[in-house]
């Protein structure tokens, strides 16, 4: 669960937002922390092989 302060890291958070992009279509995107983009596309892909 994310803290409700907004300059605390909610890593979760950050990749719920990541797959409503990939989800949406979005094939691309930037984020300051890699481990956690490469995290998001790693669960999106999984949940797409099912």
């Amino acid at each position: 669960k994310c803290s409700s302060k907004a300059d605390e890291r909610c890593e979760t958070g950050s990749i719920k937002e990541m797959q409503l992009y990939f989800k949406a279509g979005v094939d691309g995107f930037f984020t300051d922390d890699p481990a956690i983009g490469r995290k998001a596309v790693q669960n999106y892909l999984s949940t797409q092989k099912q």
